[in-house]
């Protein structure tokens, strides 16, 4: 129903904010994940449980769980475009699957997490080409990530900047302060150490703006440990 919809949002939020003993759980005061709402085979199940999982996606990438992320992707974001084909949580939901597994490769299996990036990215090209205004910044900023991936700096910082300059400008603080991040994390895999500084410290500005004191939490330990 809207009004469960509804309360795994808000629950999406008090994560961000702080207000849930979880990160990347919908548990706490809004709702709870372990809870069965719908007895199985009830028609409103399947779309609760893809809800769920759309929302679990987000917390894991601005949580940095990125092995969580792309499980969920993997398994359900094509799933989702079958099944929930208007719905106006794909366009980020691609994004955040395209931006995981990129962020998996770093770690693991590069080619496997790099195809399924590859094919969620295609999507977000082709919706751009189509006319959606929502894709361009979210294309710079894969395209950065694959760039950072293939160790072509000066491309990735192109790529970067420019997604940064669109999200601001459009004032998508959120994925502002998430590409600031990802580019520090990028300045300092090539040791450039004031840089990095830099982005981290207007991803932690931004994700103030935005509310996500969790998340301004957790940077500011790694602020503290990494440039102080």
């Amino acid at each position: 129903s809207q009004y469960q919809l509804c309360l795994m949002i808000w629950q999406d939020v008090l994560n961000l904010r702080g207000a849930s003993n979880h990160t990347t759980k919908l548990i706490g005061d809004a709702c709870d994940e372990t809870e069965e709402l719908y007895e199985e085979g009830h028609p409103t199940a399947s779309m609760h449980n893809r809800a769920k999982g759309v929302y679990q996606l987000y917390l894991a990438t601005y949580f940095g769980e990125h092995e969580l992320g792309s499980q969920i992707a993997i398994q359900s974001c094509l799933e989702w475009l079958k099944t929930m084909p208007s719905s106006f949580g794909l366009y980020p939901a691609l994004f955040h699957s395209a931006l995981c597994c990129l962020c998996m490769a770093h770690k693991c299996k590069p080619s496997y997490y790099t195809k399924h990036a590859r094919k969620f990215l295609k999507i977000l090209k082709r919706w751009e080409k189509k006319g959606n205004p929502n894709c361009s910044h979210s294309i710079a900023v894969l395209e950065a990530e694959q760039c950072f991936l293939k160790k072509r700096g000066k491309k990735a910082i192109e790529r970067y900047e420019a997604g940064i300059r669109m999200l601001q400008k459009q004032k998508h603080t959120h994925n502002e302060a998430l590409a600031n991040e990802r580019c520090s994390a990028f300045y300092a895999s090539i040791g450039e150490k004031a840089k990095a500084e830099e982005h981290l410290k207007a991803s932690i500005d931004l994700y103030k703006e935005w509310r996500a004191n969790k998340k301004v939490e957790m940077l500011v330990q790694k602020y503290s440990s990494d440039y102080e």
